[in-house]
């Protein structure tokens, strides 16, 4: 084609291409993405997140629980929770969610009607507020409503009746899941309290309730150096670079025998690296938190710098546990974890090698618990563990029985406590007699630093400590070592029982009553009853050495078997919620609760009323035809028999 044809192409091109770009210049530009789906900014977009110096949130139901957060002299303090220390970098996060707050209009609610389906109610709505250093409005103000799924949720500032859709919840991220829940304000506590690398402690000083432990770092000796080899004629030799020092850590107060666990104290050091808290407590209870005066303190000596106190409360062994910075200016009270706690403060075992008993169950041949309110004496027959005393007739509980032998013989403490600790009366005595000769071992009273009680083996005079579970199970009472159910074996086959008041006895498989001499039919179901509410009749103690009498019995009965053999109860008046309990051929009284034993009087009350008379109806006429007229007779009355209360003294 000759460049001459090509000329109308070129021009018509050209004239395309300019229609185009002339058309794209006069076509409305979109806007922004925020702009086509109408996101709206919820905080004003000229705050800096250095102009926010306080923060209010709280749930609309209750108002009166609000946390605040606020900025004093450049450090974030929870002023409505002592002015504990914030977390700075979980509340610089909210603060950055809080100010980047856009969203998608939703809907108008111009009705608290419309607010609540939403969750937006001033009374709904969980609330967060921002304020500039010095000013009372704040200057982002938006309510949290309801989450339509996890991704979002309905917000809308304060004032405003435009409800908007936002991905970030802040009512989540306040780490509130609950409708309603108020905002706690351990959220934003700064959890790490104490921060001691192990390499740069040089002495280590604990203080608990009934001891004293101190360790120290010292550096090793040197070895002698060899002398060096002599240099070459003319050479110089370079000096040898010094040796690192080595060091090792002793025990210079306190302890259990002179050698400790090296593996367990250097544990030990490590723990003070990382010591976290969960909340802040009252300062002014220190009464209420073991602080009047701190029953432990641990004062850890740093290479390059004073030593860092930290000063702990527990006040009762094995409850909560609080510590403390000596050095803290705010003087601020922490709870801890018990268990780390109890890392920090720990125990004797296994710091130390303490001593056991060190039996095992073959090598007993008795046990005896000897307590100043009686004594527990145990003994294998035919390959069974027995008990002999208290003796009484009654199913023995094989495990508690074997608790206490194995307890006994495989005893180990868990902590010692020194010689000038109060340690209490050591006036329970066990006595473990084997093939080779009895060993002993003395119970005093609780412990002051370990959930336990005070010990001593043999005729060690150390104080050692074992813990409450084993103690539990060596100081055992009678309800532990027998089933408590004293009649369920003695009611087989009853088919009489009397009482003063009546008597329920079977004639030919019915159960009868009898009372004033006159007989009718019993409430069977009320017998059977009564008969298994007694058979599953616990008392609640034995009364070892009282016997089995109760003069003036508030209620009492009689069961008969078919063969005669008989078995009779009497309870007596309760004294300190606990009626004495009589039973025939039992070696001593019984103590029962007023709760059982109002059951077991109502059930006995109950079966001593006679069945309600039966009516029959008058079958119905099919037609007005078929009614017959009423025929006047005469109705002989029925006889009812008023049974009354069971009397007292029954």
């Amino acid at each position: 084609m000759s460049p001459k044809k090509l000329i109308p192409f070129l021009v018509i091109l050209l004239l395309l291409a300019g229609l185009v770009m002339w058309r794209k210049s006069t076509e409305k530009q979109p806007g922004t993405i925020a702009t086509q789906v109408r996101l709206e900014t919820l905080a004003q977009e000229t705050l800096a997140a250095g102009d926010v110096a306080r923060i209010e949130m709280y749930a609309g139901v209750k108002p009166d629980e609000k946390v605040v957060l606020e900025k004093f002299d450049g450090a974030w303090r929870i002023a409505s929770h002592y002015n504990a220390p914030v977390n700075q970098e979980g509340l610089d996060k909210y603060i950055g969610e809080l100010l980047a707050l856009k969203g998608e209009f939703r809907a108008s609610a111009d009705t608290d009607e419309k607010l609540a389906d939403f969750e937006l109610k001033d009374d709904q709505a969980f609330h967060v507020r921002a304020f500039k250093a010095g000013q009372e409005q704040p200057v982002v103000d938006v309510l949290v409503g309801k989450a339509p799924d996890f991704r979002t949720v309905f917000v809308r500032k304060a004032g405003d009746s435009r409800v908007h859709v936002e991905g970030v919840n802040l009512k989540r991220e306040a780490g509130i899941m609950e409708d309603g829940a108020a905002p706690k304000a351990s959220k934003w506590l700064k959890t790490e309290l104490l921060s001691v690398p192990k390499e740069k402690i040089t002495r280590l000083a604990l203080t608990y309730p009934d001891k004293e432990l101190v360790f120290a770092r010292h550096e090793k000796p040197k070895p002698e150096e060899a002398p060096a080899p002599e240099a070459e004629e003319g050479a110089e030799t370079p000096p040898a670079p010094p040796a690192a020092p080595e060091y090792e850590w002793k025990l210079e107060k306190g302890g259990f025998g002179e050698k400790h666990s090296e593996t367990e104290l250097q544990a030990l050091l490590g723990r003070f690296s990382a010591l976290t808290v969960t909340d802040v407590v009252d300062p002014e209870k220190k009464a209420d938190w073991g602080f009047d005066p701190p029953q432990y303190k641990a004062v850890l000596s740093v290479d390059g710098q004073e030593d860092v106190v930290l000063l702990g409360g527990r006040p009762t062994p094995g409850g909560n546990t609080y510590v403390s910075l000596e050095s803290g200016a705010d003087h601020l009270i922490y709870e801890t974890g018990k268990f780390t706690f109890e890392q920090l403060f720990a125990k004797g075992s296994p710091l130390f090698t303490l001593p056991g008993v060190g039996l095992t169950k073959a090598d007993a041949t008795r046990v005896e618990v000897a307590r100043p309110e009686g004594r527990v004496v145990v003994q294998p027959e035919e390959g069974t563990w027995k008990v002999l005393e208290p003796a009484l007739d009654m199913e023995q509980q094989q495990f508690a029985v074997d608790n206490i032998v194995n307890t006994a013989v495989g005893l180990k403490p868990v902590d010692y406590a020194d010689a000038s600790a109060d340690a209490g009366a050591f006036d329970t005595t066990i006595t473990i007699d084997t093939g080779t000769g009895p060993r002993r071992v003395l119970l005093g009273g609780d412990a002051k630093s370990v959930d336990g009680v005070y010990a001593k083996i043999d005729d060690n005079p150390a104080v050692l400590v074992i813990s409450r579970t084993d103690a539990a199970k060596l100081l055992v009472s009678a309800r532990d070592l027998f089933a408590m159910s004293v009649l369920s074996k003695k009611l087989e086959g009853v088919e009489r029982v009397e009482t003063p008041a009546f008597t329920v006895f079977k004639d030919g498989g019915v159960w009868k009553l009898e009372r004033d001499g006159a007989a009718v039919d019993a409430r069977g179901d009320a017998v059977e009853d009564f008969l298994s509410e007694a058979r599953a009749f616990q008392v609640a103690n034995v009364l070892a050495g009282k016997p089995a009498v109760v003069e003036a019995p508030e209620f009492s009965f009689l069961c008969r078997d078919a063969g005669g053999q008989t078995v009779s109860v009497a309870v007596g008046p309760a004294a300190k919620g606990m009626h004495p309990v009589a039973v025939s051929g039992a070696a001593s009284l019984y103590e029962a609760s007023e709760d059982a034993v109002a059951a077991l009087h109502a059930a006995l009350h109950a079966m001593g009323e006679p069945p309600a008379p039966e009516t029959e109806d008058a079958p119905a006429a099919e037609t007005a035809a078929e009614v017959a007229p009423p025929v006047e007779a005469e109705t002989p009355p029925v006889q009812v028999i008023d049974l009354g209360d069971v009397p007292a003294g029954s």
